[in-house]
Protein backbone atom coordinates (compact mmCIF):
# COMPACT_ATOMS: atom_id res chain seq x y z
CA UNK A 1 0.00 0.00 0.00
CA UNK A 2 1.20 3.50 -0.71
CA UNK A 3 2.84 5.29 2.18
CA UNK A 4 3.02 2.13 4.24
CA UNK A 5 6.08 1.67 6.43
CA UNK A 6 8.31 -1.13 5.22
CA UNK A 7 10.00 -2.35 8.40
CA UNK A 8 8.18 -4.51 10.92
CA UNK A 9 9.05 -4.20 14.59
CA UNK A 10 7.36 -4.98 17.89
CA UNK A 11 5.91 -1.46 17.80
CA UNK A 12 4.46 -1.92 14.31
CA UNK A 13 0.73 -1.60 13.87
CA UNK A 14 -1.74 -3.52 11.72
CA UNK A 15 -1.55 -2.64 8.03
CA UNK A 16 -4.10 -3.88 5.51
CA UNK A 17 -1.43 -4.32 2.81
CA UNK A 18 0.63 -6.58 5.07
CA UNK A 19 -2.45 -8.58 6.07
CA UNK A 20 -3.38 -9.14 2.41
CA UNK A 21 0.20 -10.16 1.60
CA UNK A 22 0.18 -12.63 4.51
CA UNK A 23 -3.15 -14.05 3.31
CA UNK A 24 -1.67 -14.60 -0.18
CA UNK A 25 1.37 -16.34 1.33
CA UNK A 26 -0.88 -18.66 3.34
CA UNK A 27 -2.92 -19.43 0.20
CA UNK A 28 0.28 -20.18 -1.76
CA UNK A 29 1.46 -22.49 1.02
CA UNK A 30 -1.86 -24.38 0.99
CA UNK A 31 -1.57 -24.84 -2.78
CA UNK A 32 2.01 -26.11 -2.48
CA UNK A 33 1.12 -28.45 0.38
CA UNK A 34 -1.58 -30.02 -1.78
CA UNK A 35 0.51 -30.12 -4.95
CA UNK A 36 3.95 -31.16 -3.68
CA UNK A 37 3.25 -32.93 -0.36
CA UNK A 38 6.56 -31.89 1.27
CA UNK A 39 8.01 -34.01 4.04
CA UNK A 40 9.59 -31.06 5.87
CA UNK A 41 8.65 -27.40 6.11
CA UNK A 42 11.25 -24.95 7.43
CA UNK A 43 9.79 -21.62 8.59
CA UNK A 44 11.98 -18.64 9.50
CA UNK A 45 10.28 -16.19 11.80
CA UNK A 46 11.19 -12.89 13.35
CA UNK A 47 8.13 -13.62 15.59
CA UNK A 48 6.22 -10.52 16.76
CA UNK A 49 3.50 -9.79 14.17
CA UNK A 50 4.94 -12.28 11.71
CA UNK A 51 4.33 -15.16 14.13
CA UNK A 52 0.60 -14.97 13.32
CA UNK A 53 1.43 -15.80 9.69
CA UNK A 54 4.41 -18.07 10.41
CA UNK A 55 2.46 -19.91 13.08
CA UNK A 56 -0.25 -20.64 10.51
CA UNK A 57 2.50 -22.05 8.26
CA UNK A 58 3.56 -24.40 11.07
CA UNK A 59 -0.03 -25.45 11.81
CA UNK A 60 -0.92 -26.02 8.15
CA UNK A 61 2.32 -27.89 7.49
CA UNK A 62 1.80 -30.09 10.53
CA UNK A 63 -1.83 -30.80 9.62
CA UNK A 64 -0.69 -31.81 6.11
CA UNK A 65 1.59 -34.44 7.62
CA UNK A 66 4.90 -32.62 7.09
CA UNK A 67 7.50 -32.28 9.81
CA UNK A 68 7.87 -28.63 10.77
CA UNK A 69 10.90 -26.60 11.82
CA UNK A 70 10.40 -23.13 13.29
CA UNK A 71 13.60 -21.08 13.12
CA UNK A 72 13.70 -17.94 15.30
CA UNK A 73 15.70 -15.14 13.67
CA UNK A 74 15.43 -12.67 16.54
CA UNK A 75 16.88 -12.73 20.01
CA UNK A 76 14.26 -11.02 22.15
CA UNK A 77 11.42 -13.55 21.97
CA UNK A 78 12.01 -14.40 25.64
CA UNK A 79 11.35 -10.76 26.58
CA UNK A 80 8.51 -9.92 24.22
CA UNK A 81 6.33 -13.02 24.63
CA UNK A 82 5.62 -12.51 28.35
CA UNK A 83 4.74 -8.84 27.64
CA UNK A 84 2.29 -9.77 24.87
CA UNK A 85 -1.47 -10.08 25.18
CA UNK A 86 -3.10 -13.35 26.29
CA UNK A 87 -4.38 -14.30 22.81
CA UNK A 88 -0.93 -13.86 21.24
CA UNK A 89 0.74 -15.80 24.09
CA UNK A 90 -1.74 -18.68 23.75
CA UNK A 91 -1.29 -18.82 19.97
CA UNK A 92 2.51 -18.61 20.22
CA UNK A 93 2.64 -21.43 22.76
CA UNK A 94 0.36 -23.60 20.58
CA UNK A 95 2.74 -23.00 17.66
CA UNK A 96 5.78 -23.90 19.79
CA UNK A 97 4.12 -27.17 20.84
CA UNK A 98 2.97 -27.93 17.27
CA UNK A 99 6.43 -27.52 15.65
CA UNK A 100 8.58 -30.63 15.49
CA UNK A 101 11.79 -28.63 15.91
CA UNK A 102 12.55 -25.16 17.23
CA UNK A 103 15.85 -23.51 16.28
CA UNK A 104 17.29 -20.63 18.29
CA UNK A 105 20.17 -18.41 17.17
CA UNK A 106 21.22 -17.56 20.73
CA UNK A 107 21.44 -19.39 24.06
CA UNK A 108 18.89 -17.16 25.82
CA UNK A 109 16.20 -17.94 23.24
CA UNK A 110 17.08 -21.65 23.35
CA UNK A 111 16.75 -21.68 27.14
CA UNK A 112 13.43 -19.84 26.98
CA UNK A 113 12.06 -22.19 24.32
CA UNK A 114 13.07 -25.21 26.42
CA UNK A 115 11.07 -23.73 29.30
CA UNK A 116 8.02 -23.40 27.02
CA UNK A 117 7.97 -26.90 25.48
CA UNK A 118 8.61 -30.30 26.95
CA UNK A 119 10.89 -32.73 25.20
CA UNK A 120 13.98 -32.39 23.10
CA UNK A 121 12.67 -30.27 20.21
CA UNK A 122 14.84 -27.17 20.78
CA UNK A 123 18.19 -26.78 19.02
CA UNK A 124 20.74 -23.99 19.46
CA UNK A 125 22.21 -23.19 16.04
CA UNK A 126 24.05 -19.86 15.89
CA UNK A 127 24.81 -18.04 12.68
CA UNK A 128 28.39 -18.54 11.63
CA UNK A 129 31.03 -17.44 9.17
CA UNK A 130 33.87 -19.73 8.07
CA UNK A 131 36.76 -17.27 8.06
CA UNK A 132 39.04 -19.63 6.13
CA UNK A 133 36.74 -19.26 3.12
CA UNK A 134 37.65 -15.57 2.94
CA UNK A 135 41.42 -16.01 2.94
CA UNK A 136 44.00 -15.38 5.62
CA UNK A 137 45.23 -11.82 6.28
CA UNK A 138 48.94 -11.22 5.52
CA UNK A 139 51.30 -12.08 8.39
CA UNK A 140 54.31 -10.05 7.24
CA UNK A 141 55.18 -6.41 7.86
CA UNK A 142 52.83 -5.45 5.04
CA UNK A 143 49.97 -6.32 7.37
CA UNK A 144 50.39 -2.98 9.13
CA UNK A 145 49.80 -1.13 5.87
CA UNK A 146 47.06 -3.42 4.54
CA UNK A 147 43.61 -1.93 4.68
CA UNK A 148 40.99 -4.09 6.35
CA UNK A 149 37.67 -4.33 4.55
CA UNK A 150 34.62 -5.02 6.74
CA UNK A 151 31.17 -5.67 5.32
CA UNK A 152 27.99 -5.90 7.40
CA UNK A 153 24.84 -7.04 5.63
CA UNK A 154 21.66 -7.05 7.67
CA UNK A 155 19.06 -4.97 9.42
CA UNK A 156 20.80 -1.89 10.81
CA UNK A 157 19.45 -2.01 14.36
CA UNK A 158 21.11 -2.28 17.75
CA UNK A 159 19.79 -5.84 18.21
CA UNK A 160 21.98 -7.00 15.33
CA UNK A 161 25.18 -5.79 17.04
CA UNK A 162 25.65 -2.68 14.90
CA UNK A 163 26.59 -0.53 17.93
CA UNK A 164 29.31 -3.00 18.98
CA UNK A 165 30.52 -3.20 15.39
CA UNK A 166 30.87 0.60 15.21
CA UNK A 167 32.72 0.64 18.53
CA UNK A 168 35.14 -2.06 17.33
CA UNK A 169 35.55 -0.32 13.98
CA UNK A 170 36.62 2.91 15.67
CA UNK A 171 39.70 1.10 17.00
CA UNK A 172 40.84 0.02 13.53
CA UNK A 173 42.68 2.94 11.90
CA UNK A 174 43.24 1.23 8.54
CA UNK A 175 39.78 -0.20 8.06
CA UNK A 176 36.85 0.58 5.84
CA UNK A 177 33.38 -0.39 6.98
CA UNK A 178 30.48 -0.88 4.59
CA UNK A 179 26.98 -1.27 6.01
CA UNK A 180 24.30 -2.70 3.72
CA UNK A 181 20.67 -3.12 4.69
CA UNK A 182 17.54 -1.35 5.84
CA UNK A 183 17.86 1.03 8.80
CA UNK A 184 15.39 1.96 11.49
CA UNK A 185 15.37 5.59 12.59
Amino acid sequence: ALGEETSVTGASRFRLGRALHAFLLVARLCWRLLRFRPEVIHVNTPFRWALWRDGLFVWLGSLSGASTVLHFRGGDFSRTLPESGPLYRAFARSVLRRADRLIALDQETARFLREQVAGDSVRYLPNFVRLEEFGVPPRRDERASTRIEILFVGWLVAEKGVVELLEAFSSLPRARLTLAGPADP
